[in-house]
């Protein structure tokens, strides 16, 4: 708070002189303050195209004040009584202005606090398609309601609505109650938690949706129907071509598909014959010692790349290969068989664990998932000197998938 002591009688000539001078343009040297002689806490502040009503208190050893409004919209008197309203509420112990900030974080709205949880975490780019599609399409209806707002009831009964989707109805709640547990610690006044609920708990009174996982996968008798459909012809555009390396690859390597889409010249070791997906699902560099019939299939795709550039590219907004569907049920028909590309990995998995009976903790390493075992999980590394080992175990699986294929 400035420490000017101007003391003058407000009064509306006083005020009319004021606003006089300053559209005369009477020369400007900073803002000024004058307090009323009779009301304590009433003023005026002058600056260099505006003159304001201004209260001002001191509460429990702090200052506040409060702009009333432009003296050249309001009158006099009106500022006086406004002005005695706000310093009475104060004095008694209503501070309207601690309230009007506490209410306007109270306001925050779905979209708002959804918004401020993005830029608050690294999320992937699919992932991120996906909270959006989530938030601004599933629940648009409540994108401009308060969080405070977003009743218990409301979050039952669309929960309920989705009982055909439940996978679905799981994530969107799922990312739900992850804004408002963000919103509970973001928004605050000073120590105090504005947002204090998440409604979201309800749903542990709810029986949660069964997520049926998904079983399909190549069998062995059709790998050599899958390996048909998928193999390169003339008549192949440049996109189903494409389609159908991803295919192959996916299976005899256990990536997922957007792991494979996004490799790049640079994560690809020619000599010792390896690939690095540098971004995973669990945030964990994966390291590849593909098999020799994948290192064919490897070189063919990184001839002629520069470091940065995609593996299978696409004049997409990422640069990559995202957009497959329609050329996988064409592949689906042409091999008379279900698959998807996930299921492709899967199938991977199936045949280490299941027709070569590889130990689990070694097939969960070779598809990057955590064994749950702090051996493993912090001390077994794939280094330089284990490519060959590690190697051996993708070599078989990928010679029992070209047996199987009859190749």
């Amino acid at each position: 708070m400035t420490n000017i002591t101007n003391k003058a009688n407000i009064t509306t000539i006083f005020v009319k002189e004021l606003i006089n001078e300053m559209l005369n343009d009477k020369e400007y040297d900073g803002d000024k303050f004058y307090r009323d002689q009779k009301l304590t806490g009433f003023g005026i502040k002058l600056q260099r195209n505006k003159i304001s009503y201004i209260a001002e208190i001191k509460v429990k050893g702090k200052n506040y004040r409060k702009v009333i409004g432009n003296a050249q919209v309001i009158s006099n008197s009106q500022a006086r009584e406004l002005a005695k309203k706000f310093l009475g509420d104060m004095a008694v112990g209503i501070n309207v202005i601690e309230q009007k900030k506490e209410n306007k974080v109270k306001a925050i709205t779905l979209k708002q606090a959804f918004d401020d949880y993005l830029q608050a975490k690294e999320i992937k780019e699919k992932t991120l398609k996906e909270y959006k599609l989530f938030i601004y399409k599933y629940l648009k209806d409540w994108n401009d309601k308060p969080l405070n707002k977003i009743t218990d009831d409301m979050i039952t009964q669309f929960y309920k609505s989705r009982k055909d989707t439940p996978y679905l109805a799981n994530r969107i709640m799922s990312v739900l109650s992850a804004i408002y547990n963000y919103a509970m610690i973001k928004y605050k006044h000073g120590n105090k938690l504005l947002i204090t609920y998440n409604p979201c708990i309800i749903l542990k009174t709810c029986k949660k949706y069964e997520e049926k996982s998904r079983e399909i996968m190549v069998e062995q008798y059709d790998i050599a129907k899958f390996w048909a459909a998928t193999e390169e012809n003339r008549y192949d555009t440049k996109k189903m071509a494409q389609t159908k390396l991803l295919c192959r690859l996916c299976m005899l390597t256990g990536c997922r598909e957007q792991e494979i889409c996004r490799l790049k010249r640079k994560d690809v070791d020619l000599t010792n014959k390896i690939f690095i997906i540098p971004d995973t699902k669990n945030g964990r560099a994966h390291t590849i010692a593909y098999g020799k019939y994948t290192e064919e299939i490897i070189d063919k795709l990184c001839e002629g790349l520069s470091d940065d550039d995609y593996l299978f590219p696409s004049p997409t907004e990422s640069g990559h290969l995202e957009s497959h569907s329609k050329y996988i049920k064409k592949l689906n028909i042409a091999a008379g068989i279900k698959f998807g590309l996930h299921d492709l990995r899967r199938s991977f998995t199936s045949y280490a664990a299941i027709f070569l009976k590889m130990d689990h903790c070694i097939v969960n390493v070779m598809t990057n998932h955590k064994n749950k075992d702090v051996t493993y999980d912090s001390y077994v590394k794939v280094g330089a000197s284990c490519f060959n080992v590690y190697r051996e175990s993708f070599q078989m699986i990928e010679d029992f998938i070209l047996k199987s294929a009859n190749q």
